[in-house]
């Protein structure tokens, strides 16, 4: 099934000892309301009250743009994503994501672009993250575990990352020559999701890679381009949580 190779994928691309720190933080729960409300922060505290509701693809939208928290949806950054760039292994490392940090360093555009690892409100993104995996009972009552409900809210954030951006121009690193894989989150989630946030007016191609001469450094290729008639591509899988 392609939503078992897309959360199967989804568990590969995520190396999370490569985020950046993050201030510890305790979740509680709560039954104050009845609106849904996901991890929310307790003022004048460390601590987040939570429910066994998973957030909204809106809800995760907010925090992206969210200035004030660290979002970073915004008219001065452009999305960038990231898929293949272990070919012919499918399993991201450090060391893939070292060739991004490092090319963007190196075009001095590190504080130009927002992707998965600089983006968001992370004390709520850990707080949220772990009061999930914690609560497996609760959660799986009220989701099911066909997906895991950790694995939807990857999916969810994973598609809002491209429906957040503000930025008319948007960027995908991957092996230039090389077909991005079918089955992949960024065919099948991220690029289609992109094609439709009516912000986003071309996507680039970028190849990191440093130890390839013809690839760290080679000119960006315009892949999709809404200005020359390219059109919105259809997405495979899009977040239940509305």
């Amino acid at each position: 099934m392609l939503l078992s190779w897309l959360l199967l994928l989804a568990a590969l691309l995520l190396p999370t000892s490569a985020w950046p720190f993050i201030p510890s933080s305790t979740p509680t729960s709560t039954t104050r309301t009845l609106q849904r409300r996901q991890c929310t922060h307790r003022p004048n505290s460390d601590q987040y009250d939570c429910d066994f509701t998973l957030p909204t693809l809106t809800q995760i939208i907010e925090h992206l743009r969210d200035k004030a928290h660290g979002g970073m949806a915004d008219a001065d950054h452009s999305a960038l994503f990231y898929t293949n760039l272990a070919y012919p292994n499918t399993a991201v490392t450090n060391k893939e994501l070292g060739w991004i940090h490092a090319y963007n360093i190196a075009q001095g555009i590190q504080d130009k672009v927002y992707w998965l690892q600089s983006n968001v409100d992370f004390p709520w993104f850990k707080a949220q993250k772990e009061w999930i995996e914690s609560h497996p009972t609760e959660f799986n009552a009220r989701y099911g575990t066909d997906p895991e409900p950790v694995d939807i809210f990857w999916m969810c954030y994973y598609q809002a990352l491209a429906l957040a951006a503000v930025h008319p121009d948007a960027y995908v690193y991957t092996p230039k020559g090389v077909d991005w894989k079918k089955t992949s989150i960024w065919a099948n989630v991220e690029f289609p999701s992109l094609t439709a946030n009516e912000n986003v007016k071309r996507i680039y191609r970028v190849d990191p890679r440093p130890n390839d001469e013809d690839a760290c450094g080679a000119e960006e290729e315009l892949v999709w381009d809404r200005g020359r008639g390219n059109g919105v591509r259809k997405v495979r899988w899009t977040c239940p949580i509305t």
